[in-house]
């Protein structure tokens, strides 16, 4: 052969020892090789170290997009666009001294101030209402089509505001969206709504920074799909078929919630629900 040896190994020609290859050729920005991975490299007869390259940038590829499309660039989203969470409690790592620092307790000079008990009322109504209604909307969408005890689903959301509350925490109330996304993929425990808190918590406490790499985009498209499934035309065909008595309170208050809120919004289809109710008594018997 006139070509000159290589100074390493051919592809398809193994070291005179294993050991030999347990040193990859001195590279400044490249990690060792683990015994395990090189063993593997030389079964698909792959040289380690340019495969270790490919991976690395492959990693250092998806590093570049995520920062592309998040805080890195010129045409990067705005912190507006972003998920938005207190990070300085784990700035210096984790760091369970500081964790102390997230909660805010309650300042109960105001408590004769009329403007908080109206809102506090208009809360608690507005969750209330919610709650109510996503339980019917849930029993409903369950294949096991169990019922839940809507007393012990108020306690518990008194008694879970009322904690939150204490410490700084916004209002609780059941949400339909996250109910159905459960049903959608196929848990059918409370372990599913407590593990989702759990999992909350625990990329809260030790990762928030990772969190807030997380476009909100991608989150409103996550519900727009499961809104879908839970208002596809299927849903609007069916509620016409089932009359004018239903259609319209139903239509009405789909309209009114998107385009004014959701308390003016219920009220407006409760009221509708009753008008509806004495237009078309036959329609509603029928």
């Amino acid at each position: 052969d006139v070509m000159q040896p290589s100074k390493k190994p051919r592809r398809d020609s193994a070291p005179a020892s294993f050991a030999a290859m347990l040193t990859p050729p001195a590279m400044p920005s490249m990690p060792a090789v683990p015994p395990a991975y090189m063993e593997q490299c030389l079964r698909l007869h792959i040289p380690a170290d340019v495969d270790l390259v490919l991976m690395e940038s492959a990693a250092n590829m998806c590093s570049l997009h995520v920062g592309l499309l998040t805080k890195s660039s010129g045409g990067a989203l705005t912190a507006k666009q972003l998920v938005d969470v207190p990070t300085g409690h784990a700035a210096n790592g984790i760091d369970p001294t500081a964790w102390g620092a997230l909660f805010t307790f309650p300042d109960f000079t105001a408590i004769g101030d009329s403007a908080i008990w109206i809102l506090a009322a208009t809360i608690a109504v507005v969750a209330s209402l919610e709650t109510l209604l996503c339980v019917e909307a849930t029993d409903k969408l369950d294949p096991q089509k169990r019922v839940t005890p809507t007393n012990r689903e108020l306690l518990a959301q008194g008694v879970g505001n009322t904690m939150s509350g204490l410490i700084g925490g916004l209002p609780i109330t059941q949400v339909i969206v996250r109910s159905s996304a459960n049903i959608q993929t196929g848990n059918a425990t409370k372990m599913s709504a407590i593990l989702h808190g759990v999992w909350l918590l625990v990329f809260f406490l030790l990762a928030p920074t990772l969190l807030t790499y997380i476009p909100l985009g991608s989150l409103a498209a996550v519900l727009f799909v499961v809104g879908y499934k839970l208002a596809k035309p299927a849903t609007f065909k069916k509620m016409f078929d089932s009359g004018m008595t239903v259609f319209i309170p139903f239509l009405v208050t789909i309209l009114a919630i998107v385009f004014i809120d959701l308390l003016k919004g219920l009220g407006i289809g409760l009221v509708v629900a009753l008008i509806a109710n004495r237009v078309f008594p036959n329609k509603a018997q029928a």
